[in-house]
């Protein structure tokens, strides 16, 4: 792989509406499975 590719695909997971909103889904998914 492109190291230039994978530095800005990491950059946009960062600040992507499409990463964070995975992110937060994940995340309450995990703390609800851990609360339960």
């Amino acid at each position: 792989m492109r190291e230039d590719f994978e530095e800005d695909y990491h950059r946009l997971e960062e600040d992507h509406w499409w990463f964070i909103g995975r992110r937060a889904i994940i995340l309450s998914l995990i703390k609800d499975a851990i609360l339960a």
